[in-house]
């Protein structure tokens, strides 16, 4: 692929079948459809929100759910709120979304959400090599951490990167933007090119290859493989999920 880099001569097997750079130093992992399966609460618990708040029957199409999973929890329901407006024909009052966001980030926190086959399998063998491993998502940093402690993986990172993170008195960008990737890298006493990105999303896949990082583009969050292929900033690899064969 264009975004192979020379540091990828050679590549080692982690897990049994997945490939990776035989420099790899440290995983950096998206949380949401990468670590965990919140693509199933997304989808069941949206409609139900915007019910509730309306008073009156909201559905939403998987698709569209799909389509808008990789995006922040304030953007995300802020275009769920757009979609209702077309549905309905009129504009949802600020504070009624901001309500709704409220709940949906509430109920988030005190989700346990099911880990994403071959996750715990993974993450055992890339401590047994030494790999240092973070979390880097577009949530907020309590939220994160709160998250994988529910789901009781919390102890197998190295650091959580949040959208709220500042540095130097700034918040940084967010994905597609490589910020969080590179501040990842940094703490983590990486270089970037020796960091491998998962991702399940085109702007998430965007932010690692822009980081300088290997990227595994992955089928278990918002994104289909054809997507992942065609974006300007392809993924070095895709698989269906983390207990497949690659598939490119």
């Amino acid at each position: 692929m264009e975004h192979e880099k020379p540091f990828q001569a050679g590549m080692k097997l982690l897990s049994g079948h997945l490939t990776i750079p035989a420099g790899t130093a440290a995983l950096l992992w998206d949380m949401d459809g990468v670590l965990i399966d919140s693509l199933t609460f997304d989808q069941k618990l949206c409609g139900t929100l915007f019910s509730t708040a309306l008073g009156e029957p909201v559905t939403f199409a998987p698709t569209l759910i799909r389509s808008l999973f990789a995006y922040d929890p304030q953007s995300f329901i802020a275009k769920l709120a757009e979609a209702v407006v077309v549905q309905r024909g009129t504009a949802l009052p600020p504070a009624q979304v901001q309500a709704i966001l409220a709940d949906y980030e509430e109920k988030r926190r005190h989700a346990v959400f099911p880990l994403l086959p071959g996750l715990p399998e993974l993450l055992a063998h890339a401590r047994a090599l030494g790999l240092k491993q973070a979390v880097v998502s577009n949530n907020a940093t309590a939220d994160i951490t709160q998250i994988l402690q529910a789901c009781g993986i919390a102890a197998l990172f190295d650091g959580v990167i949040g959208n709220d993170l500042p540095v130097d008195g700034k918040v940084l960008r967010k994905k597609p933007e490589p910020d969080y990737y590179l501040h990842a890298a940094h703490l983590l006493g990486v270089a970037p090119r020796d960091a491998v990105v998962f991702e399940d999303s085109v702007i998430g896949c965007a932010a690692g290859i822009q980081a300088g990082a290997h990227v595994v583009g992955l089928l278990t969050g918002g994104t289909t493989a054809e997507q992942l292929r065609v974006a300007p900033l392809r993924p070095h690899q895709i698989y269906p999920d983390l207990t497949q064969a690659r598939l490119t």
